[in-house]
């Protein structure tokens, strides 16, 4: 009786392994090169997962995995793909990498949850992305004249997570982008660093307690925002308590809110292009500059920095500011004060009209200012 239900439960694993119903890799090796979805059908026609690498080769037109829910890793060698489509995909063990693709207009993975490296330039008017299920990556890179990006379930990614709605994402022009772009980041929680640059409307982080920027993707600031938009838009991170690597925001902005942000040894770098009142409750600080549209600043709960650098566009009492100052950080050396405290009122290095019409001398003069902080 017990060789009978052997027989049968052996019976039943060869029907689920020839009807492709359950888990099983494509082949016996781990990578494979295709040039055509015909091949890409023949390949994964009886499967689920690819363990390796699958390689493109003069790849023309659109990609698309019906079967496939894991894969190692996809990689591009030659060839147009215009659009990407892996329904069933959840898990993408290594790096999606399409940066040079003249005809790339869409990416489409409904049910992904992991993946290790995204890199996408897409172009067109209004470049279609979807990643409702996403829950975890290393690295995420996103260019194109994007309108609208929310990743509902997005709560990790590990090193960069950095988005741009245009295709010259330099650091002092501006993006040349026909849309504007709303970013919604629901259930984000930590990340590595945080870039966003663009024609930005919206952008909404309420989850977001810990930004690390402690890995070789992230670059010198660990949160680096260049909003550029119609009108000025709110920048607002109601849980961020801990940060590791530099601030800087600059563009038009209506507002920073950084509430819970308390102890902060890093620099603190805010240009603002429209009029901006500056509050911000950190205790323990180390090096701020405020340029550009700054019409007031205030520190209420600072206890110890190491500079502060106020060259602002509109009237600022800088004696007022230093009075304040002094009395929430207790004694401090009126002798060397310039060492440590410059306030200055005019047209500030950064903007005001000069940076918007590119004015090579403002940039430079600028620099001058950031690395003599660093």
């Amino acid at each position: 009786m017990q060789l009978v239900l052997l027989h049968v439960v052996i019976a039943c694993g060869i029907l689920l392994l020839g009807t492709g119903t359950a888990a099983q890799e494509c082949a016996s090796r781990a990578n494979y090169t295709v040039r055509t979805q015909d091949e890409l059908n023949t390949l994964t026609r009886n499967c689920t997962e690819i363990v390796g690498e699958l390689g493109l080769v003069d790849w023309s037109g659109s990609l698309t995995l019906p079967n496939i829910t894991r894969v190692g890793t996809i990689t591009l060698y030659s060839g147009d793909v215009s659009s990407v489509d892996l329904p069933e995909l959840e898990y993408f063990g290594g790096n999606l990498l399409l940066t040079d693709q003249p005809s790339l207009s869409k990416v489409i993975l409904p049910k992904l949850e992991y993946i290790e490296g995204l890199y996408l330039d897409l172009v067109g008017d209004s470049p279609e992305l979807y990643f409702p299920r996403l829950t975890n990556a290393s690295s995420i890179h996103l260019r194109g004249n994007f309108s609208t990006q929310s990743f509902d379930s997005l709560r990790v990614v590990e090193k960069l997570l950095d988005i741009c709605n245009g295709f010259s994402c330099s650091f002092y022009s501006r993006m040349d982008t026909s849309t504007s772009m709303s970013l919604s980041f629901p259930a984000l929680e930590r990340v590595g660093g945080f870039k966003v640059g663009g024609n930005v409307t919206t952008l909404s982080t309420p989850e977001v307690t810990t930004i690390t920027c402690n890995n070789d993707e992230c670059d010198w600031a660990a949160l680096h925002l260049k909003l550029y938009g119609s009108s000025p838009i709110a920048v607002d991170f109601p849980k961020l308590s801990a940060m590791e690597g530099n601030f800087y925001i600059r563009g038009d902005i209506d507002s920073i809110s950084l509430p819970a942000l308390r102890d902060y040894t890093h620099e603190f770098i805010a240009v603002p292009y429209e009029p901006l009142n500056i509050t911000l409750p950190v205790e323990t600080g180390h090096k701020f500059l405020f340029s550009g549209n700054v019409s007031e600043i205030n520190l209420p709960n600072l206890k110890s920095f190491s500079r502060i650098h106020v060259n602002s566009d509109l009237k600022i009492d800088c004696d007022e500011f230093w009075d304040d100052i002094k009395r929430t950080s207790g004694p401090l050396n009126e002798s060397n004060r310039t060492e440590y405290f410059q306030c200055s009122v005019g047209m500030s290095v950064t903007y005001s009209g000069v940076l918007r019409v590119g004015s090579a001398v403002a940039v430079a003069l600028l620099g001058m200012v950031v690395v003599g902080l660093v």
